[in-house]
């Protein structure tokens, strides 16, 4: 895999991601931009990117590399929920914010900014593998999830948060997407050539709006709140090296497809997802931990994947 490729699409998104802070602070969008722009990009873009990957894709996978791709990612939530678990208890994370540590850890922003990002690497044909990938994060957030965050509430004496949970709580746009995008892949279905066309002309819009959003919400932070601690600056570490470096190690021993190797690398090296800071404050957990932890390695991300994917890829 060529470094100066992954350097210039990583590039590109940093820029983008720039303009959108830069935009922020010029107060040149209005004052919901960033919640009109989040819900463009989760409602409706990032479905239609996911849906084209495979109505514009002439060689998709067979069943069982979906099933595979599904398997392994159970299996890869499993073990970095295990490991995360440990990494907190080593380091000492004090009761109340465990809870956080260990969503920082396990949940990675994969859509929101993962398929952005295996699109600019490995091409929009692979924003399909991704999607597999991405199935099991909802179930696995509002479960363990919610239920980690909801004994910190309880251990920084704020009582346990009322978790209720329905069916809704699971199913997201992307979610729904993502199991469609199977079916269509599992039936041969193709949609009409222009109802195909405007779905990725739609979709399109993910990559810029998608960053545009985060250039934005790190605008909005000040920039000593954010610095974090020592032990915010090890998580980050753990979250965007060594996770996915031990997954690589692993998997690098059976899975020869490249493509599929590198889309599963990229979208468990992902930053934080900014779900868990939002739930961390719903659910009485250390938010501002989660804040300054899906800020910074959002930051770090932009030099810590390209360096990834050119070292364990090559």
């Amino acid at each position: 895999m060529n470094l100066s490729s992954i350097f210039s699409a990583m590039i590109q998104l940093f820029l983008i991601l720039i303009v959108g802070w830069v935009g922020h602070k010029a107060k040149v969008f209005p004052a919901k931009t960033q919640t009109a722009l989040t819900k463009l990009v989760v409602y409706i873009t990032t479905p239609c990117t996911i849906l084209y990957s495979v109505l514009n894709n002439s060689s998709l996978p067979g069943i069982g590399v979906m099933v595979e791709l599904l398997l392994i990612s159970s299996a890869c939530y499993i073990a970095v929920a295990a490991l995360s678990l440990l990494a907190v208890k080593l380091m000492r994370i004090r009761p109340g914010s465990r809870g956080a540590y260990v969503c920082m850890l396990l949940f990675t922003n994969c859509g929101f900014i993962g398929f952005p990002v295996v699109q600019a690497i490995f091409g929009a044909d692979a924003v399909f593998y991704a999607s597999i990938l991405n199935i099991p994060f909802y179930p696995c957030l509002y479960t363990l999830g919610v239920y980690l965050l909801s004994k910190d509430a309880a251990d920084r004496g704020l009582g346990q948060a009322e978790v209720a949970l329905s069916w809704r709580t699971f199913v997201s746009p992307c979610m729904v997407a993502s199991v469609a995008a199977v079916v269509l892949a599992l039936t041969g279905l193709k949609f009409p050539a222009v109802l195909t066309s405007t779905i990725g002309t739609i979709g399109n819009i993910t990559t810029p709006g998608a960053l545009l959003v985060i250039g934005i919400s790190i605008a909005k932070q000040p920039l000593r709140e954010m610095l974090g601690s020592a032990k915010i600056y090890l998580m980050s570490a753990l979250r965007l090296i060594v996770l996915p470096v031990l997954i690589w190690f692993v998997l690098h021993f059976f899975l020869h497809d490249q493509t599929i190797l590198g889309v599963i690398v990229v979208t468990f090296a992902m930053p934080t997802a900014t779900m868990v800071s939002m739930l961390a404050d719903e659910y009485g957990s250390d938010q501002h931990a989660a804040v300054q932890g899906v800020f910074l390695t959002t930051l770090f991300s932009m030099v810590t994947i390209p360096i990834l994917m050119a070292t364990l890829m090559a």
